[in-house]
């Protein structure tokens, strides 16, 4: 079901699983309000739907974006995912090595901070995201 659509991203939840699959834009031109637009419906669309698993499909993003712009706007949205109910993030990576590579730092950086706490993980293909996003978590007696 398509919960969101606007000039950047496409929300999608399969209910049954409670996954919601986000196709990441092509941010080249693209103005920095509207990329904080689309980020800002999609944590209103996580929060608004108690959606605890979310599949990030970066494989074919194309980013232009200065570098500094980029920090601070993955910062933003990494703080933001923060704030709702998400249990597991995984990301379909993309092929371009520099980009990967401002992903890393980011993620770093927040991580020595103590902000990014989620169970994340990184993928080459949606297949093997959506297995892993989809596994029954371990039921541990207390």
């Amino acid at each position: 079901m398509i919960l969101h659509k606007d000039g950047l991203i496409e929300l999608r939840y399969e209910i049954k699983t409670d996954v919601l699959y986000v196709k990441w834009p092509d941010l080249t031109d693209t103005p920095v309000q509207a990329i904080e637009y689309s980020f800002t419906k999609l944590i209103q669309t996580i929060n608004n739907y108690y959606i605890t698993k979310l599949i990030i499909d970066s494989k074919n993003t194309v980013s232009e974006m200065k570098d500094e712009n980029y920090r601070i706007i993955s910062m933003r949205l990494g703080q933001a995912l923060l704030g709702t109910g998400l249990k597991k993030i995984a990301r379909v990576i993309s092929d371009s090595k520099e980009r990967e590579t401002n992903v890393q730092d980011v993620t770093k950086e927040m991580q020595s901070q103590g902000k990014f706490n989620l169970n994340s993980k990184e993928f080459t293909d949606i297949e093997n995201a959506v297995s892993w996003i989809t596994q029954k978590e371990e039921e541990t007696d207390f």
